[in-house]
């Protein structure tokens, strides 16, 4: 996250706001999933897609989370920056004469603690915004397309027909799956028909 480094408080708040922002959309996209059974199968038609796009927003979130964490160690870096220094002037300031009148924080204190109450801050409200997106993302962690997720169609965005996974006997289809096989079966049963026919119309003729 070397880019990072250099985010002052308006960057970070920004992060914040854009992480919030990708888990309420998985939130969203999570609670509209249809039910699929073990095998994939599910009255919705467009069940594939629905997981896929959820699937892409948990990432998404996920990545930004990521990126959270190491905002957190950068601002507890700026924390201790600002202690530190506040310390040093803290102790210089002691070193002056005592009969000098000191009637408030010099410009430099007060800009350094004005800084460090921010970081103080912003720290604890991303420790919040960490904690509260750790817990959406364990509560959704199961609602998964089972088997794995369909592969998108080479420049198109659509999806493949997912392989739905299979036993000793047989494969286990979609609905759509099981529609297109049994019109496979009734286009085979027609060709052996009419060669049947074919066959006793011409051993007919030979008689």
């Amino acid at each position: 996250m070397d880019s990072e480094k250099t985010l002052g408080v308006s960057g970070v708040e920004g992060l914040m706001n854009k992480a919030v922002a990708a888990a309420k959309e998985f939130q969203r996209a999570a609670g509209e999933l249809p039910k699929v059974d073990k095998n994939g199968s599910s009255e919705c038609p467009f069940a594939e897609e629905l997981y896929a796009k959820a699937e892409k927003c948990r990432e998404k979130c996920q990545g930004l989370q990521v990126q959270l964490h190491e905002c957190l160690t950068l601002v507890q870096n700026e924390i201790d920056k600002c202690g530190h220094d506040l310390s040093v002037l803290s102790a210089q300031k002691d070193q002056l004469n005592r009969d000098r009148p000191r009637a408030h924080f010099s410009a430099a204190e007060a800009r350094i603690a004005s800084m460090y109450k921010k970081w103080i801050q912003l720290r604890d409200s991303l420790k919040r915004t960490i904690v509260d997106i750790d817990d959406m993302l364990q509560q959704t962690k199961d609602k998964r397309y089972p088997g794995g997720m369909p592969q998108e169609w080479p420049n198109t965005g659509r999806f493949h027909p997912r392989q739905a996974p299979s036993d000793s006997r047989e494969s286990e289809s979609t609905g759509a799956d099981k529609e297109i096989d049994r019109l496979f079966d009734m286009d085979r049963d027609s060709r052996k028909d009419n060669h049947k026919e074919a066959q006793d119309t011409d051993d007919n003729g030979k008689q």
